[in-house]
């Protein structure tokens, strides 16, 4: 009797895990569907095709680079 009230709390929180992007910071709207997990790290769909279009050029370029670095350290 007393075992099952201490594993009470326990069945009555069940969390959801849901991965957030590296270079985001968001959650994408599929969960882990909605991209891919690089090392320990999540990146999403969104983010990836933003990769794959950036330029040298870019504004942002500088940013996105050193957190890609940082998915790899």
């Amino acid at each position: 009797m007393l075992m099952q009230n201490a594993f009470a709390p326990l069945e009555e929180k069940k969390g959801i895990l849901l991965p957030r992007c590296c270079i985001c910071n968001e959650v994408p709207a599929e969960g882990i569907c909605g991209g891919m997990k690089i090392k320990r790290n999540f990146l999403c769909q969104k983010c990836e095709e933003a990769i794959v279009k950036l330029t040298a050029e870019s504004a942002d370029y500088n940013e996105i680079l050193s957190r890609i670095k940082a998915l790899f350290m």
